[in-house]
């Protein structure tokens, strides 16, 4: 609903969007049982990589819960455990020649349409 509420918004229309996700990096369930399993950092990363080469390409989601108040310990283990993931993850995007690229190079300002 708010989503699409922006998106016919008039005001908007001149930012890039909307943009989505191609691969969810369930980071919010690292340290936790997720398909039988520990969900940890080996887990996670191993997920997106699947899921990535499955693809060839793609955006991906992943949490910053940095600017959260009252930080508990198994909050910050799991924030380091994302930079831990991400850290991996690009080090392999790099080694696999994927390609960095900034939104107006893949959505064109002010459409709703992805460039060529």
């Amino acid at each position: 609903m708010v989503c699409a509420a922006i998106n016919k918004a008039q005001e908007m229309r001149p930012y890039v969007g909307p943009i989505m996700l191609d691969v969810h990096g369930f980071d919010w369930e690292l340290g936790k049982q997720r398909d039988g399993v520990l969900w940890d950092v080996s887990h996670c990363l191993g997920h997106i990589v699947g899921q990535l080469r499955k693809l060839g390409k793609g955006v991906v989601l992943l949490h910053d819960g940095s600017a959260e108040k009252n930080h508990t310990e198994a909050h910050d283990r799991r924030e380091q455990q994302v930079y831990q993931v991400v850290q991996s993850l690009v080090d392999w995007l790099m080694r696999e020649k994927f390609q960095f690229v900034a939104l107006d190079a893949v959505v064109r300002p002010g459409s709703r349409q992805t460039s060529k």
